[in-house]
């Protein structure tokens, strides 16, 4: 397995999938390269997603006699998978996109049958891989499954999400009041985690996603990105993983009152993290989604915390004076490269039928 790379072409750099099916332009990650000869391969990969792209001059691209076309996320169509959410609560929230992109691969990419299942709002129809249990009913519930996976990096770094699932990134303490009376106000200003649907595949190691970011209210874009999955440490660096594991780390405190574990979990815990001058790692999941669930979930709300949770330890006084304190982690971390000019936007707008007839024609040449 080869690493993902860093090119350069004319003036810019880009992120080069191990087999070179697809390209990111650095500092213009809302956009997607993918090479020619190899479009009908990836159509294949998730029936109809392509109904979500369009292509936008110019949109060829020449590297190492390989010519690539460039795909933006159609902002003009009847269906569309920008971030304008259906109410404020949900907008640009990582877990609540990359539902709805997982649930758009589950139903064919097939929009009325999408909306069937999930009405106006958002559901909770994510559960995590090795445990069965549901993730997005509530903050308690979320914790109680990252506490079960408790492992350690090349256990992370492994992970693999198949199309149509997804990862997600957890802070370890989130859920405890206390403890965040003692964290810092960098670490009181980050969600609690963060979520990525997996979209495409470059062979059975890189995984391309499409994500959200919480932190910019303003944008109406998502991302692309490239994640190595394996067993190889020389590749650990492209997990993702190891990407956001800094941005959710917490400085050990000794004064922190640690949750109550499993015995097979707390030896792991307990041998990596709670020394004085240590850290707490985040937990990786592996999330699917269950169709099943779909249609008995409740929709999801900014208000999911409960008042007290035997499983966490967490006890507020009322959601409303948790919600609205400085307690609640309220905002993701802000990446790198991950702005958009809202004038190209506006403009994409205009572009239209043109461009959804420039790229059948490409597609199909």
């Amino acid at each position: 397995m080869s690493k993902i790379k860093k090119i350069k072409i004319d003036e810019d750099y880009y992120k080069k999938s191990p087999n070179g099916i697809f390209l990111i332009k650095i500092g213009e990650d809302d956009k997607i390269y993918i090479r020619k000869d190899s479009i009908n391969e990836v159509i294949e990969s998730n029936p109809r997603f392509f109904d979500f792209l369009t292509v936008k001059v110019p949109y060829i691209l020449s590297f190492e006699e390989n010519l690539y076309i460039r795909f933006n996320i159609n902002t003009h169509g009847k269906n569309t998978i920008t971030l304008i959410s259906d109410n404020d609560d949900t907008r640009n929230d990582c877990l609540v996109y990359a539902e709805k992109l997982c649930i758009l691969n589950k139903t064919n990419n097939n929009f009325k049958k999408y909306r069937e299942f999930t009405g106006k709002g958002a559901k909770a129809a994510f559960r995590e891989k090795n445990t069965g249990l549901q993730i997005g009913w509530n903050d308690a519930n979320n914790f109680k499954v990252v506490l079960s996976q408790i492992s350690n990096k090349s256990y992370y770094c492994s992970i693999n999400p198949d199309i149509g699932e997804a990862y997600l990134l957890s802070r370890v303490l989130y859920n405890h009041k206390f403890n965040y009376d003692l964290l810092s106000v960098t670490e009181k200003t980050g969600c609690p985690y963060h979520t990525a649907a997996v979209i495409f595949k470059d062979g059975e190691n890189c995984n391309i996603t499409l994500e959200a970011d919480f932190s910019d209210k303003e944008r109406t874009m998502p991302v692309f990105d490239m994640y190595y999955a394996g067993s190889n440490p020389s590749l650990f660096d492209d997990t993702f993983y190891m990407k956001f594991r800094d941005l959710y780390t917490i400085k050990y405190n000794p004064r922190f009152k640690l949750p109550s574990l499993l015995e097979k979990h707390r030896k792991s815990l307990e041998s990596s993290t709670p020394r004085e001058g240590k850290d707490f790692q985040p937990v990786l999941l592996h999330l699917y989604i269950d169709v099943n669930a779909l249609r008995d979930s409740i929709r999801r709300s900014s208000s999911r915390i409960s008042e007290k949770c035997t499983q966490c330890k967490t006890t507020v006084k009322s959601k409303k004076e948790y919600l609205s304190s400085n307690l609640r982690a309220n905002s993701e971390p802000i990446s790198i490269n991950r702005k958009i000019n809202i004038k190209q936007l506006k403009r994409a707008h205009s572009a239209g039928k043109k461009n959804k007839t420039m790229k059948n024609k490409l597609v199909n040449e």
